[in-house]
């Protein structure tokens, strides 16, 4: 049962896939301790299906667990940071939770960057920011972080917005603003970095 719910998350795309690699090698050891004990009993045809069944559940493992790509350093995002570093050093960044942590390691400035176990005010702002439709409302939510502000936003935040939609329990269009930063479509937020895949906007 253990195996099935894991492998159903990451083919819904439940969780966060990253610490689910965790649980690989003993799901894995279970799985064929469990089916070495039980083709003990079964023929010889119930033991092919056993067999087939198994390969067909750990394809779909695979394919829930790479289909949402994984965080990675590149140069564009070393590009970003000397941008930012060289801008206003000042700034508070503000960015999602999976690419935050790198940000900090590259500047010196202050940075801020929030998950479900950060204040739910400050996680459901900058939420709430990226997924509303109006950018009035998402300039006055990160104008509450006390500006100056630069939000940082990647194709790999706006690929997890129906994610972070989710967390805050509200539904998400195309519409929405980490769309438009994507496009290049905003008004109020003032576009001052566009790099392959990565945006950097001022918030005054």
């Amino acid at each position: 049962c253990l195996v099935i719910a894991v492998l159903s998350f990451n083919i819904l795309g439940i969780g966060s896939q990253r610490f689910l690699r965790l649980a690989v090698v003993p799901l894995t050891i279970i799985t064929v301790l469990w089916i070495c004990e039980l083709i003990k009993e079964l023929s010889e045809k119930q033991k092919y299906a056993i067999c087939l069944i198994t390969i067909v559940l750990f394809g779909l493992f695979y394919v829930g667990y790479y289909k949402i790509p994984q965080p990675i350093v590149n140069e564009e995002i070393e590009k970003a940071m000397t941008f930012i570093e060289s801008y206003n050093s000042n700034a508070t960044i503000i960015s999602w939770w999976d690419y935050g942590i790198v940000y900090k390691y590259y500047l010196l400035n202050k940075v801020m960057y929030f998950s479900t176990s950060y204040k739910q005010p400050d996680m459901k702002n900058l939420a709430l920011a990226l997924v509303t439709e109006n950018e009035q409302e998402s300039y006055d939510l990160l104008k509450w972080f006390k500006p100056p502000i630069l939000l940082v936003v990647q194709d790999y935040d706006i690929e997890r917005i129906y994610t972070i939609g989710k967390l805050i329990q509200k539904g998400v269009s195309k519409n929405a603003v980490a769309f438009k930063i994507q496009r290049n479509e905003t008004t109020l937020l003032k576009s001052i970095y566009r790099g392959k895949g990565i945006y950097v906007y001022k918030v005054e």
